[in-house]
């Protein structure tokens, strides 16, 4: 959260926080789909529990922003549910407003992945479904101990860096 994190061009960097970016984005976002949604403090407890990985990369060449927030969904018992990523691109200059351009991906990554949440049903069925009976709430806590056993995602697809194509 409050570690920095670089996006390079050529002749310069920018440095950014990233929680202090993603946090209001993703809370608004969840809020405004979801209803009662909270950010994770130590024992805190929920229906659900969601771990946000927000990764950014900044192509120089093209001069495009790219986002992903990935979702790792559990149950209220810690149980892996599923793995969501929403993507974004944005075009823009490194050099010129890059906070505007690097909220905006973010946003739309935020908006893709809320889209997604919503379309798959064992997310939607964990965040509104009680905890059984005689079972215990895993604590947001222990979100990074969980296991990481949930399906894999597909990464952006056709980016062009260095001049050489990755599929």
């Amino acid at each position: 959260y409050s570690s920095a994190f670089m996006l390079w061009q050529y002749y310069g960097d920018f440095w950014f926080y990233l929680g202090e970016i993603v946090e209001p984005i993703a809370s608004k976002s969840l809020k405004e789909a979801f209803g009662d949604v909270t950010m994770c403090k130590g024992t805190q407890t929920g229906n659900a529990l969601m771990w946000l990985r927000p990764n950014m990369f900044y192509n120089p060449q093209v001069r495009v922003y790219y986002a992903t927030m990935t979702a790792y969904i559990y149950d209220a018992n810690g149980k892996p549910v599923n793995q969501v990523v929403g993507e974004s691109q944005v075009v823009g200059d490194l050099d010129v407003r890059p906070t505007e351009a690097i909220t905006k991906t973010y946003h739309l990554a935020m908006d893709n992945l809320v889209t997604k949440l919503k379309a798959d049903k064992a997310v939607t069925t964990a965040f509104s479904s009680d905890i059984a009976a005689g079972e215990t709430y895993a604590a947001c806590s222990s979100i990074p101990n969980l296991p990481n056993n949930l399906p894999a995602y597909t990464p952006i697809k056709n980016i062009f860096f260095d001049g050489v194509h990755y599929n």
